[in-house]
């Protein structure tokens, strides 16, 4: 695995980051590569947006309870002795793909999200730079 130093490096230079495309879904970009992201990367960044979306006013509590649901399900069925996580997924990928402006806040989030979250996020998919 590569050095900590040298992935956090990169996230700051933005070399390495975080996408979303309606059709691939969650993925990490570096250079001419893109990495989809692992189920456990998914919930924490659903949960992390879901967070930033509750201070939106352009959203009703209760379309935001339902992603912040979505997010724990995956989580705790990651958990499970057999996860079975691909419904869940296509079920945050569905919520996402309900409205323009749910896509279009969340590829922005993503272009700003904290450096400091995405290197963690990193570490935890045990990201390699090739």
């Amino acid at each position: 695995m590569a050095k900590v130093e040298s992935i956090d490096a990169r996230v700051a230079r933005g070399e390495i980051k975080l996408s979303y495309s309606a059709r691939k879904g969650f993925s990490i970009e570096y250079r001419d590569m893109k990495t989809p992201l692992g189920n456990l990367g998914i919930s924490k960044i659903t949960s992390k947006f879901a967070q930033v979306l509750a201070l939106s006013p352009y959203f009703a509590p209760q379309e935001l309870k339902q992603l912040f649901v979505l997010a724990r399900r995956l989580e705790r069925e990651l958990l499970s002795r057999t996860p079975k996580t691909e419904p869940i997924v296509n079920n945050i990928k569905l919520w996402l793909q309900k409205s323009q402006l749910r896509q279009n806040q969340l590829k922005e989030w993503l272009q700003t999200a904290p450096q400091l979250f995405i290197s963690d996020l990193l570490r935890d998919q045990k990201f390699e730079l090739p």
